[in-house]
């Protein structure tokens, strides 16, 4: 980490510089346009990068105030990275243009400037316009559908629906009144079973403890159970586990359940995030050794077996241990689809898949998009979603 941060900082800084370069002086505005749009562009940028610390500083005494800013801010923090991008596309056109053209001369020179100005107003217009569709686009997530065949699955749970919700990241910016949309956009779907698999919050329950009372409204027939995210340990993972148990809601901290439905059963596991330190570390063997708690033999692995942990990639660790202790599907999210084209290129870098379903090391991964979103809330070609499973009995 102590060697991320200054590469961080270095990369950073050079995308700034060459927002200001490319706005201030490739657009040759004179001395005093340059001088302005200098400025300008600091200005921006700035207020873009303020979403951080204001962020950090909300409590819940100025949060009502504070929130609207740190919106915003992130809001033109999206748009600087959209301008970015716009910008490369205009300096390499500009490049284009000065190797075919003879830009010494007046017919070659000028109309190129007047291209790099025109061209940067329209990155500037498009990366507003496209950051507000994207703002508007991430409001509400949508549900999808996925089918899912198995012959372990139980007669008895032909057709048994399970809703998965994650990455809702309550906090700077998302609210409790956001979140009462979605909880009843989930409760109007009437899953038989709940998931919220991690990254429920950005902030403390002292700051946004309020704002998550709406969770407590999730309905389902077979419960509602909750796994940890990396953003709970980042947020004060002991505080929040015992504002759920405050509320009655069940946090599956490296522990299993046995769902029942008439003489049929099948075992739902959860594990803590792969991030998770002392005592909160994530355990899959724990937790599916706590199955005996329910007369249920662990080293039966012909029992049909959901795990819910937040990271798709943790089909793959602990030397395939998924596998090998019987998990038939399992339940994800983290990537949040990439979020913001073209973020997914990342995202695959740190993660197996995106979304959607896939077969990992012997395990059926469904990995959600995500309901919410980090940072600038805003979704670009990731629209955001509510899962619904639908478990089927057959191959």
């Amino acid at each position: 980490m102590s060697r991320q941060i200054p590469i961080a900082l270095i990369v950073v800084g050079a995308m700034l510089a060459f927002i200001i370069w490319r706005v201030a002086f490739a657009t040759k505005l004179g001395r005093r346009g340059q001088t302005l749009a200098t400025l300008g562009s600091l200005l921006v940028i700035a207020f873009g990068l303020s979403s951080l610390p204001l962020g950090w500083a909300i409590t819940a005494e100025n949060i009502s105030f504070l929130r609207p800013l740190v919106t915003a801010a992130y809001l033109t923090l999206a748009v600087v990275g959209y301008v970015f991008l716009g910008l490369v596309v205009v300096m390499l056109a500009s490049m284009v243009w000065r190797m075919v053209a003879d830009t010494d001369s007046d017919d070659g020179f000028a109309p190129r400037v007047r291209f790099i100005r025109i061209a940067t107003a329209a990155a500037v217009a498009i990366a507003v316009a496209l950051i507000g569709w994207g703002y508007a686009r991430a409001r509400t997530p949508e549900i999808t559908h996925i089918d899912y065949s198995n012959e372990q699955v139980p007669r008895g749970f032909d057709g048994f629906t399970i809703a998965l919700v994650t990455d809702l990241h309550v906090g700077p910016v998302r609210d409790g009144a956001w979140l009462r949309d979605v909880v009843e956009q989930i409760n109007a779907a009437h899953p038989d079973l709940i998931i919220v698999a991690g990254d429920l919050v950005d902030g403390t329950p002292a700051a946004i403890g309020d704002d998550m009372l709406p969770l407590t409204e999730l309905y389902a027939p077979y419960g509602v159970y909750l796994t940890t995210g990396n953003h709970e340990f980042y947020s004060g993972v002991a505080e929040w586990m015992e504002f759920w148990n405050e509320h009655d809601i069940k946090v599956l901290d490296n522990e299993a359940v046995v769902i029942k439905r008439g003489g049929a059963s099948f075992d739902l596991v959860g594990i803590n995030d792969r991030t998770g330190d002392e005592p909160y570390q994530p355990d899959l063997q724990q937790a599916v050794d706590s199955l005996s708690e329910w007369d249920v033999k662990p080293t039966d692995t012909k029992r049909f077996r959901v795990l819910a942990a937040h990271q798709p990639l943790q089909a793959l660790l602990y030397d395939g241990l998924a596998a090998r202790l019987g998990i038939d599907l399992q339940l994800s999210g983290h990537t949040h689809g990439g979020q913001m084209w073209p973020v997914h290129a990342l995202v695959i870098m740190q993660q197996p898949v995106i979304d959607g379903v896939h077969e990992l090391n012997g395990v059926t991964v469904v990995t959600s998009r995500g309901a919410g979103a980090w940072g600038p809330p805003v979704r670009v070609l990731a629209d955001p979603e509510i899962v619904l499973v639908t478990l089927r009995r057959g191959a």
